[in-house]
């Protein structure tokens, strides 16, 4: 369990890394993926992970990664326009858009906890965001909707995660989260490239940012949480993994001084239970499915 909370933790300071970055959105995600495939490269040499068992388990992990890649290109956007806090809080209703479709797709079994998460999902983001939505500004709307766009994009990234570990010859998760860095590097590189951004890393500061990002929030985060959960129990790690937007919205209020009264409390509160019941209401052996994928 220390583990996990010292990986939930971790990456918790992802959004604030990206913040924090001189870099444009794009190329942030672009090192972010970068920096964890050196990393993850590393440490599957060093713990002997086998790097290929098959076409088919590389073309899961290639799709995993363009999937990855549009989830991080929306949300550095969101996080610039609406903040870490709510962008990080509205990128985990991605474990609500799942267990939707595993309901109406896969005809998985569910308990009536997917349903209360449902109304506490939409009361919670109607108390963050829609009370005074006329009276916000078009790039808070904007950071609104391509934050819950990066929910979409998550959900896809974890169902081909989902797939890809039930194939016979499968990837461990370090060795399948490498090569999703590796395709989603191409493919954010090559968005990149076209639109004309420089690659330049500006300064020694933005580079010791970036790399902090890629090592620590794609890297060794997730190599914590994806080494620890298999032996906790579901709820417990649905809960701890709460952390990360609990941190991330605690470091938007500290860090970066964001207005919060009462009612966006309550919100956050109510969406916190949102994510929490609807990560916990699937009946499924695959409920163990790391979650470890997250942003």
């Amino acid at each position: 369990m220390g583990l996990l909370l010292a990986g939930s933790s971790i990456i918790s300071f992802s959004a604030v890394f990206t913040r924090l970055s001189e870099s444009s959105s794009s190329i942030s995600a672009f090192y972010r993926v970068f920096f964890g495939a050196l990393f993850l490269l590393i440490f599957c040499l060093i713990k002997k992970e086998k790097l290929w068992v098959g076409t088919t388990a590389f073309l899961y992990s290639t799709l995993a990664g363009l999937f990855f890649a549009l989830d991080l290109f929306v949300w550095h956007r969101s996080i610039h326009y609406i903040g870490p806090g709510l962008a990080t809080m509205l990128s985990n209703f991605q474990v609500v858009f799942i267990t939707f479709i595993s309901i109406l797709i896969f005809k998985e079994k569910i308990n009536r906890k997917f349903y209360l998460s449902i109304f506490l999902a939409l009361t919670g983001i109607f108390l963050l965001c829609g009370i005074n939505w006329n009276g916000n500004t078009e790039s808070y709307k904007t950071g609104v909707i391509l934050g819950l766009i990066t929910a979409v994009f998550y959900t896809g990234y974890i169902l081909t995660l989902n797939f890809s570990s039930k194939l016979e010859n499968n990837l461990s998760p370090k060795s399948n989260i490498f090569w999703v860095c590796v395709s989603s590097a191409v493919i954010l590189g090559t968005i990149s490239k076209f639109s004309g951004e420089s690659f330049d890393l500006i300064s020694n500061k933005n580079l010791i940012i970036l790399l902090a990002y890629g090592i620590l929030g794609q890297g060794l985060g997730w190599v914590f949480i994806s080494s620890s959960m298999s032996n906790i129990p579901v709820s417990t790690s649905g809960l701890i993994l709460l952390m990360q937007p609990i941190l991330s919205m605690t470091w938007d209020i500290l860090f970066f001084k964001r207005p919060t009264n009462i009612v966006d409390l309550i919100g956050f509160l109510l969406s916190l239970g949102a994510i929490y019941l609807g990560a916990t209401s699937r009946k499924t052996e695959n409920n163990n499915l790391t979650k470890a994928e997250e942003v």
